[in-house]
């Protein structure tokens, strides 16, 4: 059976972002982009050109497939690389494109994600190599979108996916996680108090280091 292979350039308290300068997601009020760029080394590189050679497709969520589509697809053929991520076979999961036609070789998920990644497993072939995309805060987390990617992927991680357990914080201690800016703090203020919920009311000091 193929395995589900995940390559991602990941911070200790969760925040995982691509290799670019910083502008490269800003969403939330992110103001961390290029985190990775002082930590480079090329074993990075080796060890992604690895898992590329041990698999036959990727599976990707909307944004991630979107920004390296728009990077990739209009490559000409003939340099190594390029030809290799054009060519492997994409399935972008999302709920909001109508279409994959935009980045060849590529397969729109669009409902039952485990099952369909399960029955892709079991097919002949390569592994499956994924990047960018939490399978697990896709399926699971209710935090609203509009927080943005880095946020609610730190949420994730530190073990906070589901908006009643923000209950028990402070935003002041939400704001210790790498990745959630003042944007995030205000929509998730927001979707609590629809719920008739709201952060834990701060204390005199914080502790620090807790949520990391």
């Amino acid at each position: 059976m193929r395995e589900l292979i995940v390559a991602e350039f990941i911070t200790l308290d969760g925040v995982i972002q691509a290799p670019g300068g910083a502008e490269e997601d800003t969403e939330g009020g992110f103001q961390h982009g290029g985190w990775t760029v002082p930590y480079w080394h090329d074993d990075i590189g080796a060890h992604f050109f690895q898992v590329l050679t041990q698999a036959d497709a990727f599976l990707l969520g909307r944004k991630t497939w979107q920004t390296h589509g728009g990077a990739f697809e209009p490559m000409a053929a003939g340099d190594p690389f390029f030809d290799a991520i054009n060519g492997i076979s994409k399935y972008v999961v999302s709920t909001t494109l109508k279409s994959a036609s935009a980045w060849r070789n590529s397969t729109l998920i669009s409902s039952n994600v485990v099952e369909t990644v399960r029955e892709r497993k079991l097919q002949p072939g390569k592994n499956i190599a994924s990047s960018g995309f939490n399978l697990a805060a896709q399926q699971e987390s209710d935090l609203p979108r509009e927080a943005g990617n880095p946020a609610r992927r730190a949420l994730v991680q530190a073990g906070y996916g589901r908006l009643e357990l923000l209950t028990g914080l402070s935003e002041g201690e939400i704001k210790q996680l790498h990745g959630v800016g003042p944007k995030a703090i205000a929509v998730l203020r927001a979707a609590l108090a629809a719920r008739g919920l709201s952060f834990a009311a701060e204390t005199r000091s914080q502790p620090g280091g807790d949520l990391r």
